[in-house]
């Protein structure tokens, strides 16, 4: 309960008691409290990656399991094979990690997939929000702004400004993205791309192009990735688009362009299938899949007959273009089928 809306609690409570348990856990992700899910980027959504989400040094903890399917409700299990049973299930479905504190959301639709987290603050970040206007988005600038907090700390205060949803977190979080800490612009960029404001788009787009860490760089692209609109879609396909720039990033914008679910960069994605970078041409499927283009079948077909190259920790190409494939031929029949 810890994690639903406090006006859906009572609720909740007698139907998951009652006969129409299975009807409201299928409903349930519109009860939940927005401020407590942590988007999981589409790369991650494979149950070894959520695991290490979840519980980095115990994958093999036991964890409880709430589903609108009877075969997967209330079960106790470890946390590795619940996650190979609910994760692509189709199902809507809860993991509870650590009651109350830790949970993993499974929702019906493709990629609706979250971790539920109640972060209890370090003791000096609370000193400092329990005062005056802790929790606003003045208090927590001043907080993300002053030196003489620790930077683990202000990065928490970045981090809390974005889940706040409050327009007015803009200005603080765009101060942040000149810190000359790399972990204060990454955590100013990720929130950014939570808050949805396409105002910010410039400016990700600018430190995509200018800022020296490649770790905020690609934050700066999943935050796109998050926002999209036009503008961010044409920044993620002018840096797919790019030869000369660092593959890593490259295979990023593809992942980000299959985020904001941009159809009319499919023609790019298609292309970058034929790349001389194996990286690109897996996020290039897997941007295909997540877009289910049926267009891209053909390409994707033969990629996943032909393409031995392999990525580190991910698999092979072949393998994420045989996933696009299902994934296409999943949602539909009439999109699967090839042009005449």
């Amino acid at each position: 309960m810890a994690f639903i809306s406090q006006r859906w609690r009572s609720r909740a409570r007698q139907q998951l008691r009652g006969p129409r348990r299975a009807r409201w856990i299928a409903d349930a992700e519109k009860a939940i409290d927005s401020r407590h899910i942590v988007p999981i980027t589409p790369s991650l959504q494979r149950p070894d990656a959520i695991a290490a989400l979840l519980a980095p040094r115990s994958p093999e903890r036991l964890c409880w399991t709430l589903s609108e399917n009877p075969n997967l409700d209330a079960k106790s299990e470890v946390l590795s094979r619940a996650l190979h049973r609910i994760v692509g299930s189709g199902f809507v479905s809860f993991i509870s990690c650590e009651p109350g504190k830790l949970a993993y959301f499974e929702g019906e639709g493709p990629g609706v997939r979250f971790i539920l987290r109640r972060i209890d603050r370090p003791a000096k970040l609370g000193k400092v929000m329990l005062g005056p206007g802790g929790t606003s988005v003045a208090g927590l600038g001043r907080i993300a702004t002053d030196p003489a907090i620790d930077m683990s700390l202000r990065c928490g205060a970045v981090w809390k400004l974005g889940r706040l949803r409050d327009p007015a977190a803009r200005l603080p979080l765009l101060e942040a993205l000149d810190h000359r800490d790399a972990r204060l612009r990454g955590e100013a960029a990720r929130s950014l791309g939570v808050l949805r404001d396409g105002r910010t788009t410039p400016r990700l787009n600018e430190v995509l192009h200018t800022d020296p860490d490649p770790t905020v760089r690609q934050s700066a692209l999943d935050a796109l990735g998050m926002i999209g609109g036009r503008r961010a879609i044409r920044a993620l396909t002018d840096v797919l688009k790019n030869e000369l720039e660092d593959p890593a990033i490259r295979a990023k914008a593809a992942e980000g362009l299959g985020t904001c679910n941009a159809q009319n960069a499919v023609p790019d994605l298609i292309a970058a299938l034929e790349d001389r970078q194996p990286e690109v041409r897996f996020w290039s499927a897997f941007a295909l899949g997540i877009l289910q283009s049926g267009a891209a079948l053909p390409r994707l077909e033969r990629l996943a007959i032909e393409d031995r190259a392999s990525i580190p920790e991910w698999g092979s190409v072949a393998s994420a273009a045989r996933e696009a494939t299902d994934m296409i031929h999943l949602d539909s029949p009439q999109k699967a089928a090839r042009p005449q």
